[in-house]
């Protein structure tokens, strides 16, 4: 029976840890000694330096730590959790496939921006194929301080070893941007304490809800708000919702907009005089107008918060326009 205590392991001289195969030098702790470890508690790897994690097999039923003041490198041989993974540093390299075993969070050392993309970027970046290779039931990515999240071009076969949620949370003064080209998740919650940019693309959640909140920590900040900017197509095989919190963050589209869902919530007046949105549901069911219940409905209260001209949506094979 596993203990229930958490552990802690820092070096004394915060030198750098290999955990699983020796490899460079510092601490070493190998696969057999941490199959010695035996808790349901949090066991922490915790130093100044870099962490390189090799051909671990840990049946350890607690969630893994891994906290570098440098980076994380999973190198050269698949690495399985049993419990879940947190990963906190300036950087993360995921050069193998890894399986947490549970869900996986990686947080960006404050103040450090934090990239999904192919192109290297400064702060932690991981790639469409770093992330292809890291399997978890869900994803929690953090940036704290100033730092931002950036988003481009992450395909569905990228994110697909997500079973679950993506949550791209940017604390604190940061935001969550999508820009240049498409991305994919199974289901994602974009949260910015700063806003939400969507920028001339199409993002799609392909298995289940999409969310964007442009003002996750209910503060007022420069920025607040979500902005669909330049031409953006939001498709979500469940429920899409638009959501900012206070009075006077905006939801906001500057050029034409398609909305495509099962279900639609959006919180806050939708601004977006002058341009063309388009709804449709996503799934082939129907939509309800006003009073008229349907798969999807656009209740009269929904309807009096958006600013635009024209609206259309799409029902049973037919597009209809709303003034």
């Amino acid at each position: 029976m596993p203990g229930t205590a958490n552990i802690t392991i820092i070096p004394s001289d915060n030198a750098d840890i290999d955990v699983g195969t020796a490899l460079a030098g510092g601490m070493q702790i190998v696969d057999a000694e941490l199959d010695n470890i035996s808790t349901s508690g949090i066991v922490r790897f915790d130093t100044n330096g870099a962490i390189q994690v090799d051909n671990v097999s840990s049946a350890i039923s607690g969630q893994l730590f891994f906290d570098a003041g440098t980076s994380v490198d999973f190198l050269n041989n698949a690495s399985t959790f049993s419990g879940g993974l947190r990963v906190q540093a300036g950087d993360v390299e995921f050069g193998v496939a890894v399986n947490a075993g549970g869900s996986a969070q990686i947080n960006a050392i404050s103040n450090s921006d934090l990239y999904l993309r192919a192109a290297p970027g400064a702060g932690m970046h991981i790639s469409g194929l770093e992330l292809e290779r890291l399997t978890a039931t869900s994803l929690l990515a953090t940036t704290s301080g100033t730092g931002n999240i950036y988003v481009t071009g992450i395909s569905a076969a990228n994110s697909n070893n997500i079973s679950g949620t993506t949550t791209l949370r940017a604390q604190n003064s940061g935001s969550v941007n999508f820009q240049t080209t498409d991305s994919t998740f199974n289901a994602l919650t974009a949260q910015g304490a700063s806003g939400v940019l969507v920028d001339g693309i199409t993002l799609t959640t392909d298995t289940g809800a999409l969310n964007l909140n442009g003002d996750y920590d209910n503060a007022v900040d420069a920025g607040d708000g979500v902005l669909l900017n330049n031409g953006v197509t939001l498709n979500s095989q469940g429920l899409l919702t638009l959501a900012s919190t206070n009075s006077n963050d905006a939801i906001s589209a500057n050029n034409t907009l398609a909305l495509n869902a099962v279900d639609i919530t959006i919180n806050k007046t939708l601004n977006a005089a002058g341009q063309t949105i388009s709804i449709s549901t996503i799934d082939g069911g129907s939509i309800g107008v006003g009073d008229t219940a349907g798969n999807m409905t656009l209740s009269p209260t929904e309807l009096s918060r958006h600013s635009i001209s024209p609206l259309k949506y799409y029902n049973n094979g037919f597009w209809y326009r709303c003034r």
